[in-house]
């Protein structure tokens, strides 16, 4: 349940999927195509991109308030809402949120990658 809180919290989502297309078609244009492009061209094309957003400093600016008063009542209240919790969980273990990274900011699609039947264990 923390977890999932913490998710919400700190990127508003309990968890998400970030479309690796357009990062695919972006390494391919900046890669020779003699070269195969590594996991290490992708971890750092995706690393430069959420930096270039400002997406670490906003979670890093939430992780320092939290010890402030009101930031732990209103987390304590959201998780003693069991509605709300029940939403979370679900989302924690089914992720429907993609996100896809698109210049300066990022793009929430809404669409499912799962049918409802399909869960992770």
């Amino acid at each position: 349940m923390e977890q999932a809180l913490s998710s919400y919290d700190l990127f508003g989502v309990p968890s998400f999927i970030v479309d690796s297309k357009p990062l695919k078609k972006r390494l391919k244009k900046n890669h020779p195509k003699d070269r195969a492009f590594s996991i290490q061209d992708y971890d750092r094309l995706l690393h430069e991109m959420i930096n270039a957003i400002g997406f670490f400093e906003k979670v890093m600016e939430k992780i320092s308030a939290l010890d402030q008063r009101n930031r732990m009542k209103n987390l304590f209240e959201i998780l003693n809402d069991r509605i709300t919790m029940r939403h979370l969980m679900k989302g924690l273990v089914r992720p429907e949120v993609v996100h896809r990274l698109e210049n300066e900011h990022i793009k929430r699609l809404k669409r499912s990658l799962l049918s409802p039947e399909i869960y992770f264990m």
